[in-house]
């Protein structure tokens, strides 16, 4: 008979790694597609609570947004690509959690001078971790104007929430379904990676990077993937490097 599918909560740790370096590469080649630097210089940084289930985990209970479940924290381009994704308790606040992406954002883009947050990274609290991370001068606070009533576009701030709502159509990512925080982390860099190789596989860019891949395994430290348009494509170990071979097809395929 036909071998059981894998279990569902197996595919994160068999793509932890992988998904990372994929992420990387996408998240570069969408930056050079749209005309900016590979390396992003500013960012911005939120964090999204949503519910877990009976799955079980850690968990904690938001009392702003009034959920109990986890926190999905992320730094962001100003593209809206995610550089970098944690998850944790929702009981943990913004302030609190925020070095750890800080950290996490600035050994992956090293070169970015600005971050633009909302109102709940402030406190003395933060502004002294950074001025101990040397980052006295990296946070600015893009605040509501007090006489704008209702809501409103905030310049910076809306682009992260962007992001929110594009992970947000994975159906996945609707609760948080995981037991532990890896495989939630996993899932979300995973959801990333989709929106950002659809990005980079449209027609006008698919010669340029064919990432609209159907599936990936290990290969040498980097990953290879099959995808669409009938190519291969291969990464190495850095991220830095992708080579796309084209497949030969059959007799008059265009």
């Amino acid at each position: 008979g036909l071998p059981a599918a894998p279990c569902s909560r197996l595919l994160p740790a068999v793509f932890h790694g992988p998904e990372l370096l994929l992420l990387m590469v996408a998240q570069r080649r969408a930056r050079v597609l749209a005309g900016r630097l590979a390396e992003p210089t500013a960012a911005a940084i939120d964090s999204q609570s949503v519910k877990t289930t009976e799955s079980g985990g850690p968990a904690g209970y938001d009392a702003g947004k009034r959920i109990k479940g986890r926190k999905r924290h992320i730094a962001v381009d100003v593209e809206g690509s995610p550089i970098a994704i944690k998850v944790h308790e929702a009981s943990i606040q913004d302030r609190d959690g925020a070095p750890a992406v800080v950290i996490e954002m600035l050994e992956k883009a090293p070169e970015v001078a600005k971050l633009w947050a909302d109102g709940g990274y402030q406190g003395p609290k933060l502004l002294s971790k950074f001025g101990e991370l040397g980052l006295g001068d990296l946070l600015e606070v893009v605040e509501k104007p007090r006489d704008i009533k209702g809501f409103t576009v905030l310049c910076r701030r809306w682009v992260v929430e962007r992001t929110f709502a594009w992970m947000s159509r994975c159906r996945r990512l609707s609760k948080d379904y995981e037991r532990s925080l890896e495989s939630s982390l996993a899932w979300c860099r995973l959801a990333a990676c989709r929106f950002l190789m659809r990005r980079v596989a449209r027609p006008e860019a698919a010669d340029a990077a064919a990432l609209a891949a159907a599936s990936f395994s290990v290969f040498g430290g980097g990953i290879a993937g099959e995808c669409s348009r009938g190519r291969h494509l291969a990464v190495d170990a850095s991220g830095r490097h992708a080579q796309v071979l084209r497949r030969p097809g059959r007799a008059g395929a265009q």
